[in-house]
């Protein structure tokens, strides 16, 4: 189950969105770009998240076409194994002897880099069957997406497994 959350949740909210402007002069210019960069951060960290969730989507229903579309096949994904290629776990995600029943993301928080970076996080519950046996799982989750020719990609993904460990 683990491997299969792993892939299952590859690949954004920290609402953090430093806004850097280039001195001009008329402060209502200023405010004029402060508040479309506001509302440009804010349209890219709802993209982000509705991309996470049709990446869930795809996985969930067997959509290896649109999963390609948003998650770039030369990116990383972090397994107990090791760092993987998106393209080199292909196979394992869209695996024909697992089915995914329920997959809830919570908390989707969005943290912008810079106006092209952004690492999405979340809480995340599944249950999955596969080969005839049932798990559930509890994870945090992190994706790295990176805007290219307007187009948001998923470039990076971890899940960490909940568990009841005293806390650190």
């Amino acid at each position: 189950m683990k491997t299969i959350k792993i892939c299952m949740t590859l690949f954004a909210v920290l609402s953090l969105a430093p806004l850097c402007f280039a001195q001009s002069g008329m402060e209502s210019n200023t405010a004029t770009k402060a508040k479309n960069s506001a509302m440009s951060m804010s349209a890219d960290e709802s993209t982000l998240i509705a991309n996470e969730q049709k990446i869930i989507d795809a996985i969930k229903n067997r959509k290896p076409e649109i999963f390609k579309s948003l998650v770039d096949q030369n990116g990383t994904v972090q397994t107990p194994q090791g760092a993987r290629r998106v393209a080199d776990v292909m196979p394992l995600i869209f695996d024909a002897s697992t089915t995914i029943t329920e997959y809830k993301m919570e908390d989707a928080k969005v943290m912008m880099l810079d106006k092209n970076t952004a690492v999405l996080t979340y809480k995340s519950s599944s249950t999955a069957t596969r080969n005839g046996k049932t798990e559930s799982e509890m994870s945090y989750d992190s994706t790295v997406w990176v805007k290219r020719g307007g187009k948001w990609m998923a470039m990076f993904h971890q899940s960490t497994p909940v568990t009841t460990s005293p806390a650190m």
